[in-house]
Order: C-alpha cells, then structure tokens, then sequence
C-alpha cells in the first residue's frame, strides 16, 4: 500500500508544476506584447520624427486679413491677363508665408521658387510643407541636390540659371515662378531665367524695391514686373509681432 504521505507530496509537486508552467506561460506572452509594444513605439517613433508637424497637435495653417488682402489683389491681377506682380514685404513680416497662402488659394500646380542661398531654399521648402501638409511633392535643385522632377522646386539662381538646367524643363513647364530678393531680378543670371520660362505669372517679392539704379534702363524693379503691386507689407502694419502676424494657426478638426 502507497504511502499516504508520499501521494500527497507528489500531487503537490505536480501542483507546483502546474503552477510554475501557467506563470511561465503568461510571463512569455507579457514578454511578446511588451517587445510588440516597444517596437510599435519605435515606428511610431520614427514616423514622428520624419513628420513635418511642429507640435504634438495638427494645425491647419490659414491666412489672416493681411494675407487675404495680398491674395484677393494678386487673384484680380492675375485674372486680368496680367503675368507679373510684385509683392513689396518689409523684412521679417514673412514674405514666404504669404506666398504660399496665394499659391495655394490661387490653385497653381507647378511652383519654382528661386533664391540665392541654400539655405534660404531649405528654409521656404519646410514653410511650404507646413502650409501645404504634403499634398504636392517638393524638392530643392541646387549644386548639391537635383530634384527636377518636383511639383514644387526650390532652386538657387546660381544652379537654376545654367544652361545644362534650364535644358532639363520646357519653357512653359512652371504655372507660378516665386523670386525672393527681387530687387536683384535685374541682374545677368536672373535674367537669363526670366528670358527662358514662360510661366503663367511671375511673382517678385521683395523689402527694398528702390535701388540708386533705378534711373538705368533694365534696372528699375516695378518697371521688371511691369508696375503690378499686389501688395505692400510694412513692420507698422503688423501690430509689432513681425512673421507671426502673417498667420494664424487653427487646429484641426476632425469631422463628427
């Protein structure tokens, strides 16, 4: 005859068996969904990284009645058959914004946006993503980067002015083509861009339109853009708060 006490020992071993094999089991699947986790906040991670989104909350960037105004003026330009404006912008009250706004209102589908430093291009490229939250592709054509195939390019009049890279566009390609600094459109190199395209408009923007040359045929600005003023931005206009008054933010709303 077995033991009584030996029955009992064994059946609570094979209890505690039981019992080490259920933890280690649940211990296993707590593992797996704490990796699954860690993994899903690394891409969720990485994806926030490569976002554009200044924030942790999405905004939807809008014009204020400044911007509205250049807009509503630079539309009746540009719809009375007129192909160049002149946008007159005292520094720091965000002339790159407020051509954004109007190239998106105004619906053009095909953007180059010239400058005369790398940088500078890098800086309007990230304030177009922000107004237009990815719905066009954009690139940069400078000495370093060759992204022609964009809807949208941001180029240095040094690299855009060649021969080899004009080459690579029709002359019609560009329905809007932006100069930042206008005030040097009458140099060789920007003119050069400007008897090659033929886009639908031609949008100069500039803080300093009057130069000592003015009187020199060929150098006088509003004469460039044939004296078509959309607008005139000055730091009084602007309430003291410079760039940050050219826009609002609003959040976006989700529909119910």
């Amino acid at each position: 005859m077995v033991n009584i006490h030996i029955l009992y020992w064994m059946n609570l071993i094979n209890f505690g068996t039981l019992i080490r094999l259920y933890l280690m089991k649940s211990l296993s699947m707590h593992i797996v969904r704490f990796i699954q986790k860690i993994k899903s906040f690394r891409s969720q991670k990485k994806i926030a990284r490569q976002s554009e989104v200044p924030s942790l909350e999405i905004y939807r960037l809008q014009p204020n009645s400044m911007q509205v105004g250049f807009i509503n003026n630079l539309r009746k330009i540009y719809e009375a058959g007129e192909d160049r404006a002149l946008l007159i912008s005292a520094t720091g009250t965000g002339k790159t914004y407020a051509s954004a706004f109007a190239t998106r209102e105004l619906g053009f589908k095909r953007v180059l946006f010239l400058v005369h430093r790398n940088q500078i291009a890098k800086q309007a490229m990230k304030s177009y993503r922000k107004v237009f939250n990815g719905t066009v592709s954009m690139g940069m054509v400078t000495g370093k980067q060759q992204d022609y195939d964009a809807d949208f390019v941001f180029g240095t009049i040094q690299t855009i002015s060649k021969e080899e890279t004009l080459k690579h566009y029709e002359r019609d390609h560009w329905d809007l083509i932006i100069i930042d600094e206008a005030h040097h459109s009458s140099a060789a190199s920007y003119k050069r861009i400007m008897d090659y395209f033929i886009p639908r408009l031609w949008l100069g923007m500039t803080a300093t339109p009057d130069k000592r040359d003015d009187n020199l045929e060929g150098r006088n600005i509003y004469e460039i853009f044939n004296h078509q003023i959309a607008y005139e931005i000055r730091l009084q206009n602007c309430d003291g708060r410079g760039s940050s008054a050219w826009f609002r933010r609003e959040r976006a709303v989700s529909p119910q």
